[in-house]
């Protein structure tokens, strides 16, 4: 884990990395804990909704992984920052239905959100280790 945070990433792996976590959250999202909705105590909705956002993030960082911005910094800031909002919004809804949830409802959805800022700390380091040669 240490090693993880002191190494180095390119911006390019960082989207690849961020685009497969998206997508693989938005099919667990919108098949496994829909097909079990009771067992996780998350309204289906909620579960939809928040597929939808996180397929959204997989196109965006698979786009950016694609094409390969010459200043991937903004780019990286963008979505370390909606990383962090779809967290928010995960805790506003864990909060709103913790009496329906079941601990394995709180179990993925809080190991989701680490797995998401420890994400977000590693595109916020690499964008700021390319913010100098993106002026």
């Amino acid at each position: 884990m240490r090693l993880l945070l002191k190494k180095q990433l390119q911006p390019k792996s960082a989207f690849l990395i961020d685009s497969a976590g998206a997508l693989i959250s938005a099919l667990m999202l919108a098949f496994v804990l829909t097909g079990f909705a009771d067992f996780f105590g998350m309204p289906k909705h909620i579960l939809y909704l928040l597929a939808c956002i996180a397929f959204f993030f997989a196109v965006y960082s698979f786009t950016c992984f694609l094409f390969n911005p010459k200043k991937p910094s903004a780019f990286l800031r963008f979505i370390a920052s909606a990383n962090l909002l779809y967290c928010m919004l995960s805790i506003w809804f864990i909060i709103s239905f913790c009496h329906q949830l079941t601990v394995w409802g709180f179990l993925y959805f809080i190991l989701e959100k680490l797995a998401i800022l420890l994400l977000v700390f590693i595109e916020l380091k690499t964008a700021s280790q390319y913010a100098e040669t993106d002026a």
